[in-house]
């Protein structure tokens, strides 16, 4: 996958390029852009608590989509916004 591969700036451009285009594919249906933030990432190795998984701060969601919170959904179940 891609995940972390692109900086904000071209990640959000991605994201306004798909929306566009599933526009144009159905401009009957309305599209919602979403972004899937992975908050729990496995780790190799167990941490202090134990398990091996890593969580990201809940502030990661919000700085994610920072400036774009009206028109951009996160599907991060640790989004208090969402």
């Amino acid at each position: 996958g891609v995940l972390g591969e692109y900086p904000k700036a071209e990640m959000l451009a991605m994201l306004d390029r798909e929306v566009a285009a599933w526009t144009k594919a159905d401009p009957s249906t309305p599209v919602q852009p979403a972004l899937h933030l992975i908050t729990t990432v496995a780790q190799g190795d167990a941490g202090k608590d134990g398990t091996y998984r890593m969580r990201q701060a809940t502030r990661s969601p919000r700085k994610c989509t920072a400036g774009r919170r009206s028109e951009t959904r996160c599907c991060s179940s640790m989004c208090r916004w969402a």
